[in-house]
């Protein structure tokens, strides 16, 4: 199961066609759909994504607010879309897929598998082609 706080990544995952090929799990939070942190084509994209089943959305409440308030002192430049990959992931016992430092930063103290780049793309990307030009960006 892997959760994406990179939603950038995860749009490009889907351009090259790599998630419908896929037989693992891919995550989004709910709030990536309606954030102003993407624009109009990036937000109808990833719906499309979760109303096709491709990607899957989830939602938090309780105990995710403690936590986000705890690490956004630790990590203030975070956004609450991080730290909901991360708590959820860490929930569920999945793989974070983030390319951003501090964020992998917060998610690993956080007892949190957070992936490299490299990682990623050994894992998800399979095909050499596609990880020669996703390394390149």
């Amino acid at each position: 199961m892997y959760i994406f706080s990179d939603i950038e990544f995860l749009l490009l995952l889907d351009n090259f066609q790599i998630l419908d090929r896929a037989s693992d799990s891919f995550y989004v939070t709910e709030m990536a759909l309606e954030s102003s942190c993407y624009n109009h084509v990036e937000r109808s994209r990833l719906k499309r994504l979760v109303d096709e089943g491709k990607v899957k959305s989830f939602s938090l409440e309780g105990d995710f607010f403690k936590f986000s308030c705890k690490q956004s002192i630790r990590f203030p430049g975070l956004q609450i879309m991080d730290f909901a990959a991360i708590y959820y992931a860490k929930t569920i016992n999945g793989f974070l897929v983030e390319r951003n430092d501090l964020i992998k930063e917060c998610a690993e103290i956080n007892e949190v598998n957070a992936l490299s780049a490299n990682e990623i793309l050994t894992n998800i990307v399979k095909e050499k082609k596609y990880m020669d030009f996703i390394k390149a960006l």
